[in-house]
């Protein structure tokens, strides 16, 4: 494959503990691995990495050969999936070397627990982290630690919001409030990694979901009839427009209060203005 290759530029040294590239896919390539991007190995996510674009890389070059219209979009998804997971890692890694500073801190007390006050910090630290999963092992660690105030206050903040909404949800939906869509929010067709391909889907999008949400065909549809103006009640009738049956409205009635929600309590349907 590289027999035709020119090398355009000396081999470099990266001494950094994490990068990324500045793209992902290109015309007839794709990058996966350490080749697309490199984390801390602390929760060992290589092999996480590696494996999961290895699989996104195989579903589209597969689309892309089936249907050609998915090479481009779909290279897009591929790249911010991956982002997604890269950063999630980098961050977590971050926040495991900030919170970890004081006595108290996850690894201090691992190191006390296992015996280390006689053996050198590479090594005791080796010891607190191996073999620790890379998911759910950041509740353990960052509970215990000490984060940066403007990381628990912004935990906090989403915390008590999730809550309100909770809590207005569990009051019941009233027909009469009117749903208002994020402002960054945006319903649009777009290629989706899902039972291992990229397929065509309804998604919504938002700031904090850049890769967007799959919708079905009945969620889209009713977030189609969210324009900040049609109150619940409203909308229900224009979903329901030419239907007589009274069981299939009350059906539908009650799939679209579970939708609207969800979308709100996710955060995509902004508020319920009364």
């Amino acid at each position: 494959m590289l027999s035709d290759a020119e090398l355009t530029g000396a081999p470099r040294v990266v001494r950094d503990w994490s990068y990324t590239t500045n793209r992902m896919v290109g015309d007839g390539w794709i990058l996966l691995g350490d080749a697309a991007c490199f984390v801390d190995p602390l929760f060992s996510s290589g092999v996480h990495l590696a494996l999961m674009s290895a699989v996104m890389a195989a579903a589209y070059v597969h689309g892309a050969k089936t249907d050609p219209t998915l090479r481009v979009p779909a290279g897009q998804v591929y790249e911010q999936l991956y982002r997604k997971e890269y950063a999630h890692f980098r961050e977590l890694a971050s926040l495991f070397y900030a919170s970890n500073r004081t006595e108290e801190s996850y690894y201090w007390q691992a190191r006390r627990l296992l015996g280390d006050t006689n053996v050198g910090a590479r090594e005791s630290f080796i010891r607190a982290v191996a073999g620790q999963p890379p998911r759910g092992y950041e509740r353990s660690a960052l509970s215990h630690g000490e984060l940066p105030s403007e990381i628990s206050e912004m935990f906090a903040s989403v915390a008590s919001d999730k809550r309100l909404r909770d809590a207005t949800v569990a009051m019941g939906l009233s027909l009469n409030l009117v749903p208002r869509l994020a402002g960054e929010a945006k319903l649009e067709r777009r290629p989706i990694f899902a039972e291992g391909e990229f397929q065509w889907s309804a998604v919504l999008s938002s700031a904090t979901r850049p890769e967007g949400t799959p919708l079905s065909n009945f969620v889209a549809a009713l977030v189609n009839l969210v324009d900040g103006k049609r109150n619940i009640g409203q909308i229900l009738d224009r979903f329901t427009q030419g239907v007589e049956d009274s069981e299939q409205i009350e059906q539908a009635h009650e799939s679209m209060i579970n939708a609207i929600s969800i979308l709100y309590v996710d955060g995509a349907i902004d508020s319920l203005m009364g």
